[in-house]
Parts: structure tokens; C-alpha cells; sequence
């Protein structure tokens, strides 16, 4: 605060001029009305011989590291929110480029931006609730600089996220390369980043206020606000928690895509063993010791079991695992495999029957009980 207009406030309460009368003289003389409000909210109004100071809010660092997690968490919601929208909306309107991979590619952001959200939103929550109610104890605490920095500057991150935003709907629609796709992402960007703004921007402006110490002393519309925020955000959570699947089916899974991987890289070094000594191995060990052939893992890698080879003629054979899903009419497919389409199993014991002077084509193949 400059001190000659310190100076100018003390003497004049001292003095006993009124408030009002000090503001409108500092008015006259060009001094910001902010600037003028400050200054004379150092000094308690109080009938005293001098000017009583007010005590100045003095922020902890438990308060500081308090406002830096609160704000950081926001930022990480916020990010993960979009991102699991962005995902709904691949899944719902598709882009021909992208969509043969869609399923798992989502599925996998999902997955890890629920577990975000799960994380840091409730973190959020809980730390913006303790510092209104210390704020609504002590109101001084309003003025704190990490507060009001950290404010801003969400402010300016949100702005910018908008005007962004907006420069990009428009250079889409010159280009005339509008979608109900694009639209629905620049609305969830524009709805996410224009709430943060609105809702800052009105903390800022409502200071003049007495902040509620409890929730039911919020005003109706902040109260339904923040119900309408957290009913958005825990739905948004449980639907990626659904799409996700439940961590024991998850698990199930990724054992099946290594043993859809496993056979692959077996039926591979067959075919090279072949190539070697044009004739089929007799068993996968003789595959496995064989000099310059590699091979992966001959071996279950749930059950330690090895998997099954079987000789059926001169040059066809079948390969057979345990798998525990079934992905013969999934949406979501290993494509880490050639031909994701052969390799499709149900649930329980499955062969493949494979002709190594054939390659491997995408039709269906014939499962042998």
C-alpha cells in the first residue's frame, strides 16, 4: 500500500473525518476506489482517540501448500473430466480414420482418467470446503496473496481455454468442416473452462460478503451449483468405472491377449522352422531347442501349463490355450495380434487348426473342441 495515502487515512480518522468524507477527497484527487478501499479497511471503526490497525491476514504454509492442492487437483479434474467426455464422444460418433482401433484405445484412457478423477476431485472437494470454512472464521483471510495469485491465474487459464476454444470453432466453420463430433467437444470445453471462469469470477466479486460457515447458510443458487458439479463429476466417474470393467474381468483379459500373443509368436516360429527343415517340429520343446529359431513363451502364463501342439498331417497342426473370456463377438479387440479375426475365442478349452503353406487369413477359424 503507498504510504502516503496510509499516512493520509490514519491522520484523518484520527482527526475523526469521516469515512465517507476521506474516500470522496482521495476520489477527487485520482486515488483508484480499490486502492482507497483498502486503505481504509486497515483501520478497525472503532471509536478511539487514533487510528486502531486492523490485524493483517497472515497465511501458513499449511494454508499455501492447502491453496496449491486445491488448485492443482482442480486443474487435474478438470483435464480428466474432458478427456472421458472426448473418449464418450469418439465412441458415439465415431471418425473412419481412427475407428478400427477405438475400443481399446479408449477404454485404456478411461480407465486411467476415472482413476483421476476418483483421486483428486474428492481432494478438491474437501480442501475447498476447509478453506471457506476458514475463511467464513476469520474473513481476513480473504486478502491472502497465494489465494488471490492462484485465483487469477485459474481465471487466465480458463479465459484463455475459451477464447481458444472459440478460435478454433470458427476457423473449423470458415473451413466448413463443422461436425456434431467437433461441436460436441468444443461444448464440453467451453462448458468446463466457462464454469471454472464463472464460478472464480464470482468468488471474487462476492468478497464484499460474509462467506457461510455451513452449507446449509450457502445461498440456494451456489448450493445447487455445487450439487449440479458434483452429481456431473460422479456420474461422469461411474460411467468410466462401468466402461472400464471390473479389475478381476480386466485382469482375465490381459491373460487371454498374452495368450493370444503366445500362440501367435509360436504359429510364427513354426512357420520359420519350417521354412528350415520343410517338415513340422514334433513337439514345442524340439521348437524351442532348435539353433536359430526363436520362440516365445511355450507355457501358460496364468497356470504355468504348457500349451497344446498336435500333429494332424504333414503340414497342418493346432495350437490350443485355456482362455477365460470371450471375444467372438466383442467390440473391443487385441489388436497387438496379426489378424485379430482368427484369433477370436470363447471361454474354456479352444484349438486352432493352421496349414503352415497357408498364410493366416481373417476368417474365423475352426475351433477344435
Amino acid at each position: 500500500m503507498n504510504t502516503d495515502l496510509q499516512s493520509f487515512v490514519k491522520e484523518g480518522l484520527e482527526q475523526r473525518l469521516s469515512r465517507e468524507k476521506l474516500a470522496k477527497a482521495l476520489s477527487s484527487a485520482g486515488w483508484p476506489t480499490d486502492e482507497i478501499k483498502t486503505a481504509l479497511e486497515s483501520y478497525a471503526d472503532i471509536d478511539f482517540p487514533i487510528a486502531v490497525p486492523k490485524r493483517k491476514p497472515y497465511l501458513s504454509a499449511r494454508e499455501a501448500f492447502m491453496y496449491l492442492v486445491m488448485f492443482l487437483t482442480l486443474y487435474i479434474s478438470s483435464i480428466s473430466l474432458g478427456t472421458i467426455l472426448f473418449q464418450y464422444v469418439g465412441r458415439w460418433l465415431p471418425d473412419a480414420v481412427e475407428a478400427t482401433y477405438i475400443y481399446d484405445t479408449t477404454t485404456d484412457i478411461i480407465r486411467s482418467m476415472t482413476a483421476a478423477i476418483i483421486i483428486t476431485f474428492p481432494v478438491f472437494f474437501a480442501m475447498s470446503r476447509m478453506l471457506r470454512q476458514a475463511i467464513a472464521r476469520d474473513p481476513e483471510k480473504r486478502g491472502s496473496k497465494v489465494r488471490k495469485w492462484l485465483t487469477y491465474l485459474t481465471l487466465l487459464v480458463a479465459a484463455g481455454t475459451i477464447i481458444g476454444d472459440l478460435i478454433t470453432l470458427v476457423t473449423y466453420f470458415l473451413s466448413g468442416e463443422i461436425s456434431a463430433r467437433f461441436m460436441l467437444k468444443v461444448l464440453i470445453i467451453l462448458g468446463i473452462a466457462g464454469t471454472i471462469f464463472g464460478y472464480y469470477l464470482w468468488d471474487l466479486r462476492s468478497e464484499e460478503k460474509e462467506t457461510p460457515h455451513d452449507w446449509k447458510a450457502y445461498p440456494t443458487g451456489l448450493k445447487a451449483f455445487i450439487s449440479i458439479i458434483v452429481a456431473i463429476v460422479s456420474a461422469t466417474a461411474i460411467s468410466g468405472l462401468w466402461t472400464a470393467g471390473a479389475p478381476g474381468a480386466q485382469r482375465a483379459k490381459r491373460f487371454d491377449d498374452l495368450r493370444v500373443s503366445n500362440l501367435q509368436s509360436i504359429s510364427s516360429s513354426i512357420d520359420s522352422y519350417w521354412t528350415m527343415a520343410s517338415a513340422l517340429p514334433t513337439s514345442l520343446e524340439t521348437l524351442q531347442s532348435t539353433r536359430d529359431i526363436y520362440i516365445g513363451a511355450i507355457v501358460d502364463p496364468e497356470t504355468n501349463i504348457n500349451y497344446e501342439y498336435k500333429l494332424i498331417d504333414a503340414d497342418t497342426y493346432s495350437l490350443c490355450a485355456i482362455f477365460s473370456t470371450d471375444t467372438t463377438n466383442s467390440e473391443a479387440t487385441n489388436y497387438n495380434t496379426v489378424n485379430p479375426k482368427f484369433w477370436e475365442h470363447g471361454i474354456g478349452h479352444a484349438c486352432y487348426r493352421i496349414d503352415v503353406r497357408k498364410p493366416v487369413t481373417t476368417e474365423v477359424p475352426t475351433i477344435i473342441k
